[in-house]
C-alpha cells in the first residue's frame, strides 16, 4: 500500500477506469481527477475514493489538485481535433507535463507514474515521439518518474479495440498494406493495469526506472485483426495492398469509429515500424505480473466487451 494519498489524472480513461478499482481493493486513498462533477461520473462509491473536480491540463488546478499526495499517475494525452490540427497535441501534452512536473515538485511528490510508448529506433511517428518526450518533461523539475512504454493495448474499450470495431462493422472486405505485416508485441489492458499498481507499491524497485511491457509473442498488426476478426465471428476478406493513402484511411477510420481524428492518425502512424519490447526488467523484478498472450487476450477483451451488454464500446477519454 502507498504511504500516502495517490493522485490518478484520466480516471474516465481506458486504463484509468480499470486501474481505479485495483487500488481501491488493495486499500490505496485515491484521490480521482475528473473535469466533470461526481454525480456525472459512473464511479464506485468507497470511502477511500475523493474525487476531485479541476482540470490536470490547466496550471490554476494543479496546487489544490496536488495538495496532499504522495505519488500521481499520469494518465493524460490529449489526442484531439481533426485533420488541420492533428499534431497539435504535441505542444499541448508538452506545456501540460511541464505543468504537472512543476506543481508536483512543489507539492514533494515522491513518484510520477506514466504510461509511455515503446521506443522505436527510427523517428517516424509525432505520437510516439511525443510520447516518449513527455517522459522527460514530467522529470524536469526533480520528481523521480517511473515509466511503463507500452504499444498496442489489447482491450474493451480501448482505441484499437473501438477502431477495429467501427471497420468490422462497416465492411466486409479490409486492404491489407505493407505497414500491417510490421511486428509487434501487444500488451493486455489489464497486465498493465498490474504493473502500474505494482510500481506504486514497490517505490524502492520502480521509482525512477522505465520498463516495457508487452506479452512474450512477436505479432504482426495482421495477426491483431485476425484475432479480432475471428472473436468477433465477423468473416472479413483481406486484399494485400502495396499502401493506402494514410489521410484517407485515417479520416474513414473516424467517421466509423467515432474516435478524433488526431486520435485514429497518430495510432496510425505507429503501424509503420516495428515496436518490440528489448527491456524484460519488469518482468524480472515483478515476476508475478502476467504477459497474457494476444489471443488471449482479446478473448478476454470481447469477454469484457459482451458483459458490458453495451451495443458500442466505450470511447476513451483524455486518458489513456
Amino acid at each position: 500500500m502507498s504511504e500516502g494519498k495517490v493522485l490518478l489524472t484520466g480516471v474516465t480513461g481506458f486504463i484509468g477506469q480499470k486501474l481505479l478499482p485495483r487500488l481501491l481493493e488493495a486499500g490505496h486513498k485515491v484521490r480521482a481527477v475528473s473535469r466533470r462533477a461526481r454525480a456525472q461520473l459512473n464511479l464506485p462509491e468507497h470511502p477511500n475514493l475523493e474525487v476531485f473536480q479541476g482540470d490536470a491540463l490547466k496550471e490554476e488546478d494543479l496546487e489544490a489538485m496536488l495538495d496532499g499526495v504522495s505519488a500521481a499517475f499520469y494518465l493524460i494525452h490529449s489526442m484531439e481535433g481533426g485533420v488541420t490540427e492533428a499534431n497539435a497535441f504535441i505542444e499541448r501534452d508538452k506545456q501540460a507535463a511541464l505543468n504537472f512536473s512543476k506543481a508536483a515538485a512543489r507539492a514533494k511528490l515522491s513518484q510520477i507514474i506514466y504510461v509511455s510508448g515503446l521506443k522505436p529506433e527510427q523517428e517516424v511517428s509525432a505520437h510516439l515521439r511525443s510520447r516518449n518526450d513527455v517522459e522527460a518533461y514530467l522529470g524536469e523539475h526533480g520528481v523521480p518518474v517511473t515509466v511503463l512504454r507500452a504499444g498496442f493495448i489489447i482491450g474493451a474499450g480501448s482505441a484499437g479495440f473501438s477502431m477495429l470495431r467501427g471497420l468490422t462493422n462497416n465492411m466486409t472486405t479490409m486492404m491489407i498494406p505493407t505497414q500491417m505485416h510490421h511486428r509487434t508485441q501487444p500488451a493486455y489492458a489489464e497486465d498493465v493495469v498490474e504493473a502500474l499498481a505494482t510500481c506504486l507499491e514497490h517505490p524502492e524497485k520502480a521509482r525512477g526506472k522505465v520498463f516495457e511491457v508487452g506479452s512474450r509473442e512477436i505479432v504482426e498488426y495482421f495477426d491483431i485483426i485476425q484475432d479480432f476478426c475471428a472473436c468477433a465471428g465477423h468473416a472479413m476478406t483481406f486484399l494485400e495492398v502495396p499502401w493506402v493513402p494514410q489521410k484517407i484511411a485515417a479520416t474513414y477510420i473516424s467517421m466509423v469509429s467515432d474516435l478524433p481524428y488526431a486520435l485514429v492518425s497518430a495510432l496510425s502512424e505507429g503501424l509503420n515500424i516495428d515496436l518490440l519490447v528489448t527491456d524484460t526488467s519488469l518482468y524480472e523484478l515483478f515476476p508475478h505480473i502476467p504477459r497474457t498472450t494476444p489471443a488471449e487476450a482479446m478473448r478476454r477483451a470481447f469477454s469484457s466487451f459482451d458483459a458490458l451488454n453495451s451495443g458500442s464500446a466505450q470511447s476513451p477519454g483524455k486518458g489513456v
